[in-house]
């Protein structure tokens, strides 16, 4: 089975990181239970503290570093070594045509983290539905609406108003489970 992974908050802690880099800059602390859309996370920072529009989180995030260092989501290393055993997974994710860098920072942190992955097996691209795979795992509806196949959703407070029959988990575990599920179902 061909599995498509997203990154951000699927692979990798995106919004931990955001916020950490928000208070390494300010040294004011956002709790991530307030981050109730991470396509909002700026303007949440900066609104929060009644501070004029700062392009802080595009500063960032064109910073190769930034990608790189993003912390893994907690499981997903093993679960996507536990995946590549018995399925092709590929990493589809979005890439801000503003930020180039996003491009190489998030090669850089799976060739470190992930450094037998193969790197043929890496797609940055905003449109994941034009991407073959027999499932894809993300957290962000519009790429979860658009794709034509089965989706598992990881829980996020950014799509939990989205009433589907999909597949909802919120870890790895679920993650695995839900896909080894799935793969028994096209048997």
């Amino acid at each position: 089975m061909i599995v498509l992974l997203d990154m951000d908050e699927v692979i990798v802690d995106f919004v931990g990181g955001a916020l950490a880099a928000f208070a390494r800059k300010t040294g004011m602390m956002v709790p991530r239970v307030e981050v109730r859309d991470v396509m909002k996370i700026g303007e949440l920072c900066t609104d929060k503290f009644g501070s004029s529009p700062d392009p802080w989180l595009h500063t960032v995030m064109s910073m190769v570093s930034f990608w790189e260092e993003l912390e893994p989501v907690d499981g997903a290393i093993d679960g996507i070594r536990k995946l590549q055993k018995s399925h092709d997974v590929l990493i589809v994710t979005a890439v801000n045509p503003m930020c180039p860098e996003t491009y190489v920072g998030k090669l850089r942190w799976i060739q470190r983290n992930l450094p037998s992955f193969p790197i043929e097996n890496y797609f940055p691209v905003r449109r994941k539905e034009l991407v073959r795979g027999d499932v894809l795992v993300d957290d962000h509806p519009d790429f979860l609406l658009r794709f034509p196949g089965p989706t598992i959703v990881v829980d996020r407070p950014w799509n939990r108003d989205l009433i589907t029959s999909w597949t909802r988990v919120s870890d790895w575990a679920g993650i695995v489970s839900a896909i080894d599920d799935l793969d028994h179902e096209l048997i």
